[in-house]
C-alpha cells in the first residue's frame, strides 16, 4: 500500500520517492493491462501510458483518495479507450478455432468438460477470443464482474460508471456471448 508520506514526496519533487512509487504502482498496473488487454504486443505500450497518465495527473490526488484505487481506474479506463481505438471485433467462427479450443468447445457443448490443466489453456483462449468479439465497455465489465469476481459496486468503483450502466452492460455482453456460443456449437460451415 501507497503510504501518504510517499506521496508527499512525490509531489514535492523527489525522484527516488517517484522511483519507488513507480516500483510499487508497476505490477498492479501491468496487472490490469494484461487482465483487459489481449493482444500482448499492446500491452507495454499501454502500461506506459497509464504511468504516464498517473505522472501528469498526480497532483491531482486527494489527499484523502486510495492510490491504488485511484491508479487501477487509470488503467482501466486506459485499456477501455486502447479498445475503442481499436474498433475491429470480428465474429469467431469455427476456423478460427485452434484443435484444442474446438475441443473445449465440443465438450462444453455436450456437457462433458472436466478441463484438465491442458484444457483450461484452450478454454482461457477461447474465453478471450469470445471476449474480444464485445464492445471494450462490455469487454471491461465482464472481465471485471464474471472473471475477477468484482461486484456491481466495486466495478462501479473502478470504471467510475453507474451501477445501471454497468448492469445493463452486463446482460447485454452476457447475452452476445451466448448467441456466440451458440452460433459457434452449430460446427463448422
Amino acid at each position: 500500500m501507497v503510504s501518504g508520506d510517499l506521496v508527499r514526496r512525490v509531489l514535492a519533487g523527489e525522484d527516488a520517492a517517484w522511483h519507488e512509487l513507480l516500483v510499487l504502482l508497476t505490477p498492479g498496473v501491468v496487472r490490469q493491462v494484461r487482465i483487459h488487454l489481449r493482444r500482448v504486443g499492446d500491452r507495454e505500450d499501454v502500461v506506459q501510458e497509464v504511468l504516464t497518465r498517473v505522472f501528469l495527473n498526480i497532483r491531482s490526488v486527494r489527499e484523502d483518495t486510495h492510490l491504488e484505487r485511484w491508479v487501477t481506474r487509470i488503467a482501466i479506463n486506459t485499456c477501455h479507450d486502447w479498445l475503442r481505438k481499436m474498433k475491429a471485433r470480428p465474429a469467431v467462427n469455427w476456423s478460427d478455432l485452434d484443435p484444442a479450443e474446438a475441443e473445449v468447445l465440443s465438450q462444453s457443448l455436450s456437457g462433458g468438460l472436466d478441463a484438465p490443466d491442458h484444457d483450461r489453456t484452450a478454454l482461457f483462449e477461447l474465453l478471450d477470443k469470445l471476449l474480444a468479439t464485445l464492445h471494450p465497455r462490455e469487454q471491461i465489465v465482464i472481465r471485471l464482474l464474471d472473471l475477477e469476481a468484482h461486484s456491481v459496486q466495486e466495478t462501479c468503483d473502478l470504471t467510475g460508471w453507474g451501477s445501471s450502466k454497468v448492469k445493463v452492460t452486463a446482460m447485454r455482453a452476457r447475452q452476445k456471448l451466448a448467441a456466440q456460443f451458440r452460433r459457434l456449437g452449430e460446427g463448422p460451415g
